[in-house]
């Protein structure tokens, strides 16, 4: 792992860096800035403007000197930060320029200020390491804000560059465009006089053609004509021939019409004479199977009288039965009934004769 570290810090070291920042940076007008620090460390001077100075205890820290005022003119009307949100000056009157002249009178008062330590003896107006840094913040934000608008420059001449590079273009090409219309106009012109030779020989052609065809048409009518007449005499044999037909087929029609009607009077006459026949046959089928069914019902009858005479002997012949029967049964359920009425009788003399000696033994007692 340590060994794949060496690699890619070796790479990126080896990765050849571009001029293009140098450039810009070079091409931006240098800040009206000297920021003044005693002692003054040679590393200090490398360290970028966004970068903090670390050391806090430095006898003088300067932004500008007396007088000065501590915001830059901007190159432009600026509304990025108009909140002062990226880096906030507050009013100091060492660098209000406008006392410039109020402290440029007086050396006595100068002396004074000297004196009292908030000013060095160069007139720089010293500071703490926190508004040092701000303020160090403060030039790179306007430094970026150059760098910002030489971009834009940049890109503002690369683009009308590249409109005239466009322009420019354009323009060739309209020139070979007119250069190529003459040449096309040429070749028009060429074309134009083949193409009238052309619609000469057209025309030509077409006049031959309406000759033709005026000769063609011309045989086409009298060939027409003729195969009217043709047609005529055709459709006038033809007429003759259906007429002569058509009376041949009347002729047969009436000759098959008068077959046709003896035909039917002989089937109606033989309908007739057979239907006559078959009523009589079911006559006299009729009359038949009435003598048949009359002498079936008179045996019937026979019959249903000699069942009723020998089911009334035997219902006679039963009753008599089941009578002497029933008289039996009276008898002997008389006679049972007589036996039990003694027994009963017997029963109850035998009870009272018993509660009579019983009730004399008691009274003797």
């Amino acid at each position: 792992m340590p060994c794949a570290d060496r690699t890619t810090t070796l790479n990126l070291l080896a990765i050849k860096k571009s001029p293009y920042l140098d450039s810009l940076r070079s091409s931006i007008p240098r800040l009206p800035v000297e920021l003044a620090a005693e002692p003054d460390l040679p590393r200090w001077r490398q360290l970028p403007l966004e970068s903090k100075i670390p050391l806090d205890g430095v006898p003088l820290l300067a932004r500008r000197k007396l007088g000065e005022a501590l915001r830059l003119d901007p190159p432009q009307f600026d509304t990025s930060d108009p909140y002062n949100y990226e880096v906030r000056l507050d009013y100091e009157g060492l660098h209000d320029p406008h006392l410039t002249r109020f402290f440029g009178e007086s050396e006595h008062l100068r002396e004074a200020i000297v004196k009292t330590g908030l000013v060095s003896p160069r007139f720089d107006v010293k500071c703490s390491l926190k508004d040092y840094n701000a303020y160090r913040s403060y030039l790179r934000t306007m430094q970026a804000k150059l760098m910002r608008l030489e971009l834009e420059k940049r890109d503002e001449m690369r683009r009308e560059k590249f409109i005239l590079d466009i322009a420019e273009r354009q323009a060739a090409k309209i020139i070979e465009k007119l250069k190529k219309d003459e040449t096309r106009n040429a070749l028009l012109k060429e074309l134009k006089l083949k193409e009238e030779i052309k619609l000469r020989r057209i025309k030509q052609k077409h006049k031959e053609l309406d000759d033709r065809l005026e000769a063609l048409t011309l045989s086409r009518w009298k060939t027409c004509e003729r195969k009217k007449l043709e047609s005529t005499l055709k459709r006038e044999s033809f007429g003759r021939k259906r007429a002569a037909m058509a009376k041949r087929e009347q002729q047969t029609l009436l000759n098959t019409l008068k077959e046709w009607h003896e035909r039917d009077r002989r089937l109606k006459k033989n309908l007739e004479t057979n239907s006559a026949m078959r009523r009589q046959a079911k006559l006299n089928e009729a009359l038949n199977k009435f003598e048949k069914k009359k002498l079936s019902q008179e045996e019937a009858l026979e019959r249903e009288k000699l069942l009723k005479d020998c089911a009334v002997t035997l219902k006679e012949a039963f009753l008599e039965s089941y009578e002497e029967r029933m008289n039996r049964d009276r008898r002997k359920m008389q006679e049972l009934l007589d036996e039990k009425k003694k027994k009963i009788v017997r029963k109850i003399k035998l009870r009272s004769r018993s509660r009579k000696s019983s009730s004399c033994l008691c009274r003797v007692n």
